[in-house]
């Protein structure tokens, strides 16, 4: 391998798996609720509020990405994630919760779609765009790795000063924006923005034109938006699932350390799952995805549970880095990052109509039914993954 390549994929590895060293992850509804007062209803919208405002966020931060550095955009994104939870052990007034949060969101953004755009950009300098899904899962396999580790260590030091939680994630992100910044800007990248002499909204236009006119591209938008929907969320969908096995709070803790562990180790295992051509593995896989959240429904246990969190975590991951690869191959590298929010924008509504109807259905009808809800919104999958497949046969 090129030395510069190489050096440039070791900051990417360094950048990735300093994405989400959120110590404060397992604990923060409940420093929310206990320490600062706030009711339940109050802090799951302060949970949710980053995916609705994202609807909003995604498609101007791809263009900052496309028109000005992806690099800059990344760094910039980690670092607005994690420095506005520093002022949260210092106040307790809702509208600056508000305010941190929407900041948060803004770094999200500013990342979302920049980071793999970059990536991508990068193997095609080299002619590598072949190890774009291994590379890609090897750091999020380190990035799942790190938060675990963050997340085991947050219990101990919530027990000690639990707003340490909040503090540390900003100079382990501030080491990863450093590292983003180091790597060296795409000749692709930059070449496409030397032919970029649109305003941003003929740059935006053009970018929606191609996902909307190409109904290959938007039925794997949808797939992968999906799918995203999920990973996302999976975060706030471990808890009440415990909750309902009636588990105590040491307990989830471990559970939700050793899963997120679980998703470093299977990683390397979704790698060789997708060396099966990718026409083949979206529709099967999708399948087993949707498949998966049915036992749960039918024999609630804590084994039956554990292992449907296992193939959740194993497919969702699997399928959202096959469809990123059909994806970023159809994409033009001049609007890639605009084109990749705009992507991220219909995963945010997908993530929000998720999360919302999912806590609505727990609440009301138990968790059963809230599962059931998951299992018929993953359903959708099969279909597109099957009509992708026609399409691309067909060669349409």
């Amino acid at each position: 391998m090129d030395k510069r390549l190489k050096r440039n994929l070791i900051l990417f590895y360094i950048t990735r798996s300093l994405f989400i060293p959120f110590f404060w992850l397992a604990i923060l509804y409940i420093y929310l609720t206990e320490n600062k007062g706030l009711s339940p209803a109050s802090t799951m919208f302060l949970l949710s509020l980053q995916e609705f405002l994202l609807i909003f966020l995604e498609v101007p931060t791809g263009v900052i990405a496309d028109k000005i550095s992806r690099r800059v955009s990344v760094a910039l994104g980690y670092i607005l994630t994690s420095l506005p939870f520093l002022i949260i052990p210092f106040t307790d007034s809702y509208l600056i919760f508000i305010a941190i949060f929407s900041i948060k969101a803004i770094g999200k953004a500013l990342t979302s779609g920049a980071d793999n755009s970059l990536l991508y950009d990068l193997l095609a300098d080299y002619d590598s765009t072949s190890l774009y899904k291994k590379i890609l899962n090897k750091s999020k396999s380190l990035m799942m790795l790190v938060t675990a580790i963050c997340i085991f260590i947050g219990g101990f030091l919530a027990e000690i000063n639990i707003e340490l939680t909040l503090i540390l994630p900003f100079p382990l992100m501030l080491i990863g924006a450093i590292s983003v910044i180091l790597m060296d800007e795409p000749e692709t990248s930059r070449k496409a923005k030397e032919i970029q002499q649109q305003n941003y909204f003929n740059h935006t236009s053009e970018a929606f034109r191609n996902i909307l006119g190409n109904r290959q591209l938007l039925t794997l938008a949808l797939i992968w938006s999906i799918v995203m929907g999920l990973i996302v969320n999976l975060k706030w969908i471990y808890t009440p699932i415990f909750q309902a096995l009636e588990l105590n709070l040491v307990i989830i803790g471990g559970l939700t350390t050793g899963l997120y562990l679980l998703r470093s180790v299977l990683a390397f295992i979704s790698v060789r799952l997708m060396q099966i051509d990718n026409l083949k593995s979206l529709p099967l896989y999708s399948i087993i995805l949707s498949i998966s959240f049915i036992f749960p429904i039918l024999i609630y246990n804590p084994i039956i549970v554990i292992l449907t969190l296992i193939s959740i975590t194993l497919f969702s991951e699997t399928l959202m880095a096959i469809s990123e690869e059909e994806i970023q191959l159809k994409i033009e590298s001049k609007n890639r990052s605009t084109a990749m929010s705009g992507i991220n924008l219909i995963s945010s509504v997908v993530a929000t109509i998720m999360l919302n109807g999912f806590g609505i259905l727990n609440n009301d009808y138990g968790i059963k039914i809230s599962l059931l809800f998951l299992v018929l919104l993953l359903s959708v999958n099969i279909f597109l993954s099957i009509y992708y497949r026609k399409l691309k046969l067909s060669r349409i």
